[in-house]
């Protein structure tokens, strides 16, 4: 009887053993699964561990979650100057959702947007139609200088890109621009592409966001709360 005790206590304690030592080899595996917002240097880190460890992959959740990190867009972009709080800016572009995408987004850092009968008002008035081609930038930055604007923002976009620019009507010179694009069109995030580019596009050229291939949801860059980036506060 007393051999049996001792029997089953120890199969009790060699079964614990084995849980924990599972246990804690799910959670060393966990640590070891991809995530959207990884860095290129931890996801390579993660391959090496799992390679020593022959885990080469995670199955489908894993793609799921590579899937989704390669939906965000890749930006680039810089700025000199920011535009100033309750500056008069132009908006032009030729697409209408990546137009109304800057022009909330450029109204909640405190600028004032010129209404685009205005901007068309003008236009007549000099007998030119808008085209959006680069030989009518000079036209558009007179039809600007005569609204009273300080900058004009061009927003052009293609089938995965959108790009903006600010440009200084006194000098010409850019004040701020940005770019955003999908890596596969098939990739793209839920929502507007067109819109969710230009909140990207425009959050690193503000400096809300460090360019490149970083995890940020194009919402998150739409629904920006600040006014300026906090190192230009």
């Amino acid at each position: 009887m007393r051999q049996q005790v001792l029997q089953y206590q120890h199969f009790l304690c060699l079964s614990t053993l084995v849980l924990l030592s599972f246990g804690m080899f799910l959670t060393g595996c966990a640590s070891l699964v991809e995530r959207p917002n990884d860095t290129m240097a931890t996801t390579t880190g993660k391959y090496i561990s799992r390679g020593l460890l022959v885990l080469p992959t995670f199955g489908g959740s894993e793609r799921r979650i590579k899937r989704e990190r390669n939906s965000v867009p890749i930006t680039d972009g810089f700025h000199t100057r920011l535009s100033p709080a309750a500056s008069t800016i132009v908006v032009v572009g030729s697409n209408i959702d990546a137009n109304n995408a800057a022009i909330t987004w450029l109204q909640k850092r405190g600028v004032s947007i010129v209404e685009r009968t205005h901007l068309d008002k003008i236009l007549a008035e000099q007998r030119l139609r808008l085209t959006y081609s680069s030989d009518e930038e000079g036209m558009l930055l007179q039809a600007g200088r005569i609204l009273g604007a300080s900058e004009i923002v061009f927003v052009e976009i293609s089938p995965t890109s959108v790009s903006v620019r600010s440009v200084e009507l006194e000098t010409g010179k850019i004040g701020w621009t940005g770019r955003a694009h999908y890596r596969d069109k098939k990739l793209a995030e839920l929502g507007n592409g067109n819109m969710n580019l230009t909140c990207q596009a425009l959050a690193t050229a503000w400096g809300f966001r460090q360019p490149g291939d970083i995890y940020i949801p194009s919402q998150t860059m739409c629904d920006l709360a600040s006014v300026r980036p906090s190192t230009n506060e």
